[in-house]
């Protein structure tokens, strides 16, 4: 998305500054600040109060801004997950990670996939447990599990820097959720319609002599489209059980999760983080499950809101930011604490549930202060008169999704923060030097980056059966529920 909340990088250089500050002065833990770090997934600033949203009621979020600073100029690396992620935990742009890739999907969609975030990267966890930190991830990770085997977890949070893990090592997709549909258009990547009916022509056609086909032939397509439309059906049926697990650190403990008190149950671990680390200095990463679809509020939540289960959720994520703060209220810890909460990349503007609710935040307008944005190409938005893109879900960045502009859509955001005007060499005289510097950055950008390996090729996002986490046999249907 164009903007959330501070540049991300700005974030780690913080907490670098600080670390590597720590390790020169005294080395009595008690000095050392804590660091609570939040981030909602999917959530828009213009569904907060503190920026303006009046119908949604977010009291704990708004005090956050009122007792301390909003930054309204918040940059994310990405607009999906994984790369989002990856540039938040390493303060680099996704790229230098492998982790930015302008085919579909661009992120993780299987935990038996084989990529992740490498684990040579140096991420704020690791820093701070250099430090002498306790470390924990609550919640989302969506940056790979295993590389050869189900349980080598070479991608697991405790590669960098997590000493203490509760959450998905994937993301809430709609099929951990029944009734949810699926995000998996599976007429899209598995075309065999149009196979079978061909198949199925030819032999008509040989039957009644029109055509000669070796009969064999004919019967050992027609049995290889059997059998691999059933395997294909069998994995999608099986997505809830494969894709949708909650690990304690290195266990399963539920398989398939159910998101009812799934919040709570989190804002209840993190709670208790915080509690036993009290005296000594810790650092805890919330990556809330919450807003991503499927959307989904506890029964205490639902109902509260003006906006359907996602106005819901949104209550329910703000009571828990409350419950946190609370017990650094409680333990004496709030001023030596760094409270930071943020969204991973914004609201989806093209979420829509299978019943047809609109589950979806609001992003805003965001002004600007003398402050320029040029696009080399946009979305082909559908409908066209929307800014969205409801007919693939997400709006791709690849040539056939793209509209390229040459010379490229220039605004200034001090006079039309909503975009709706592009600049011309004639409405602005510094239209040729303003672009001039900005293809001088990039080809400086573009010049620092190194060759990496893709994590998110087609060969390291396929399901790999070899890599698939089961809490038990897969004739049990990798089915528990150990957590309780």
């Amino acid at each position: 998305m164009k903007s959330t909340w501070l540049q991300l990088d700005s974030l780690l250089l913080l907490l670098l500054l600080l670390l590597m500050e720590l390790s020169f002065v005294s080395p009595q833990e008690g000095n050392k600040p804590n660091f609570v770090l939040m981030m909602v997934d999917d959530l828009g600033i213009g569904d907060l109060g503190c920026y303006g949203n009046k119908t949604l009621r977010t009291p704990n979020i708004d005090q956050l801004a009122q007792e301390g600073a909003k930054l309204t100029h918040h940059i994310a690396a990405a607009s999906l997950c994984t790369p989002s992620r990856a540039a938040f935990l390493t303060g680099r742009y996704p790229i230098r990670s492998g982790l930015a890739d302008h085919r579909e999907p661009g992120v993780f969609i299987f935990n038996a996939a084989s990529g992740g975030l490498p684990s040579q990267e140096v991420t704020f966890a690791k820093l701070a447990k250099q430090q002498g930190y306790e470390t924990a991830l609550i919640g989302k990770w969506h940056l790979g599990l295993n590389c050869k085997s189900s349980d080598d977890h070479c991608h697991h949070p405790s590669t960098h820097g997590f000493k203490y893990f509760f959450g998905i090592p994937l993301t809430n997709l709609r099929d951990c959720q029944p009734g949810h549909g699926t995000v998996f258009q599976i007429q899209k990547y598995f075309p065999f319609g149009t196979l079978g009916i061909v198949l199925v022509t030819a032999v008509f056609l040989h039957h009644g002599g029109i055509i000669t086909i070796r009969r064999g032939l004919i019967l050992s397509l027609l049995s290889l489209l059997v059998v691999v439309t059933v395997l294909a059906a069998g994995l999608f049926l099986m997505i809830p059980y494969f894709n949708c697990v909650l690990l304690r650190d290195h266990s399963i403990v539920e398989q398939p999760f159910t998101s009812e008190n799934l919040t709570q149950r989190m804002t209840h671990e993190a709670v208790d983080f915080i509690e036993r680390n009290s005296a000594r200095p810790f650092l805890l990463f919330f990556s809330f499950v919450q807003v991503h679809t499927a959307v989904f509020a506890s029964a205490a939540f639902r109902g509260t809101s003006r906006h359907g289960i996602y106005g819901d959720a949104v209550h329910e994520v703000d009571w828990s930011v409350g419950q946190i703060m609370e017990a650094l209220e409680r333990l004496n810890l709030r001023e030596n604490t760094l409270v930071y909460l943020t969204s991973d990349q914004g609201a989806h503007l093209e979420e829509i549930s299978a019943s047809g609710e609109v589950m979806r935040g609001w992003n805003g307008i965001y002004k600007g202060s003398s402050v320029w944005k040029a696009f080399y190409f946009t979305p082909n938005f559908y409908p066209e008169d929307q800014t969205a893109c409801f007919h693939t879900q997400v709006c791709f960045c690849s040539a056939k999704y793209v509209t390229y502009h040459d010379p490229p859509l220039l605004f200034d955001l001090t006079r039309d923060p909503s975009e709706t005007t592009p600049l011309t060499p004639d409405t602005e005289p510094a239209f040729h030097s303003i672009l001039a510097a900005m293809e001088e950055a990039v080809e400086i950008h573009q010049r620092s980056v190194k060759p990496v390996e893709s994590q998110l090729t087609a060969g390291k996002l396929i399901w790999r059966p070899w890599l698939q986490p089961c809490c038990s046999t897969l004739t049990q249907l990798c089915q528990c529920q150990q957590d309780q």
